[in-house]
C-alpha cells in the first residue's frame, strides 16, 4: 500500500472524535453503574440459577455482535463513508495493513468507538424494574454483561494482538475465555474471510459450520448487485497482506495478488 494510504488510516483518529468518545465512556459507566445498583436487593435460590445463564447469554451476544461488525467492516463499505468511515471502519482497515497498530492505541481509541454501541441492550432495559419479577432482574443483567462485553470487546482484540499481554489476561486466553492469539491468528491466515468473532471466538465454529458469513454476502450480492470485498481501498490492503503470505501458505499469493490488483484497476461499482 502507498504510505499516503497508510497515513490517511492511521491519521484518522480526529481530537472532534476523541472528545465525543470520551463523553460516551463517561455516559457509559454511569449507566452501568445505574443499572447494577438496581440490581442489588435480596436474593433467593433462583438468582443463582438466572445469575450464570444471564451472564452467559449476554456474553455469547457480545460475541455474535462483535462478529456481525466485524464481517460488515471488513466485508463492505469505504472509509470516504460519511460518520462511520472514519470513526469505524477507518480501524478495521488499518487493522489489516498493520495489526499492531490497535495495541499503540490507548484506551478511549481502543474502546471509545464500541460504547455507544454497547450502550444499546443496557438502554433495552432501561423500563424494567429487576426487583419486581425474576424475569427483570436476569434481563438487565444480561443487558449489562453484553453491554460491557461490546464495550470491551476491541480491548480484548488488543490483547490477542500483544506480545506480553497481562498474565490475568494471558491466563483468561489459555484457558479459551476470551479471545485467544491462536484463535485470531486464523483470521490473519489467508483468505482473511474466517473467525470474525473476536470478543470470545466461541462463535466462529458455529458460523464456519453453517456457513453464515458466506451466504449472507451472497444474498447481500443477489439483492443489491455489490459485490463484497470491492472498495478500492480494501483490494489493495488484501493485495498487500497476500504478498506477505508465507511460502507454505495454502493460497498461490503471486496469483492471487495479481487477481486482486487485476480487479482493483478496473472501475468497480460503489457502495450506495
Amino acid at each position: 500500500m502507498a504510505e499516503g494510504q497508510h497515513k490517511e488510516l492511521a491519521g484518522g483518529y480526529s481530537k472532534t472524535q476523541r472528545a465525543v468518545e470520551t463523553c460516551v465512556l463517561v455516559v457509559f459507566a454511569g449507566v452501568e453503574v445505574y443499572l447494577l445498583s438496581g440490581l442489588i436487593g435480596p436474593l433467593m435460590p433462583a438468582h443463582v440459577v438466572v445469575l450464570p445463564v444471564a451472564m452467559l447469554l449476554g456474553y455469547l451476544g457480545a460475541d455474535f455482535l462483535s462478529g456481525m461488525v466485524h464481517w460488515f467492516c471488513d466485508t463492505w463499505g469505504s472509509i470516504s463513508w460519511p460518520l462511520v468511515g472514519q470513526t469505524v471502519l477507518r480501524t478495521f482497515r488499518e487493522h489489516h495493513f498493520d495489526s499492531k497498530a490497535i495495541t499503540r492505541h490507548d484506551f478511549v481509541e481502543t474502546n471509545g468507538s464500541n460504547a455507544a454501541i454497547g450502550m444499546v441492550p443496557m438502554l433495552c432495559t432501561l423500563p424494567l424494574t429487576p426487583q419486581e419479577s425474576l424475569w427483570s432482574w436476569g434481563a438487565v443483567l444480561c443487558g449489562c454483561t453484553m453491554s460491557f462485553f461490546i464495550l470491551m470487546t476491541s480491548q480484548i482484540h488488543k490483547w490477542a494482538h500483544s506480545d506480553e499481554p497481562p498474565r490475568p489476561v494471558a491466563f483468561l486466553q489459555r484457558w479459551n475465555l476470551i479471545l485467544s492469539p491462536r484463535h485470531h491468528d486464523k483470521h490473519h491466515t489467508a483468505p482473511f474471510t474466517r473467525n470474525y468473532c473476536i470478543t470470545a471466538g466461541w462463535l466462529n465454529p458455529v458460523a464456519e459450520y453453517f456457513r453464515v458469513f458466506p451466504r449472507l454476502e451472497r444474498l447481500i450480492t443477489l439483492t443489491t448487485g455489490v459485490e463484497p470485498r470491492k472498495d478500492p481501498l480494501s483490494d489493495q490492503l488484501i493485495a498487500e497482506l497476500l504478498r506477505r503470505l508465507p511460502p507454505k501458505a495454502p493460497l498461490d499469493a503471486t496469483e492471487v495478488s495479481a487477481s486482486v490488483e487485476a480487479s482493483a484497476a478496473v472501475p468497480q461499482p460503489r457502495h450506495p
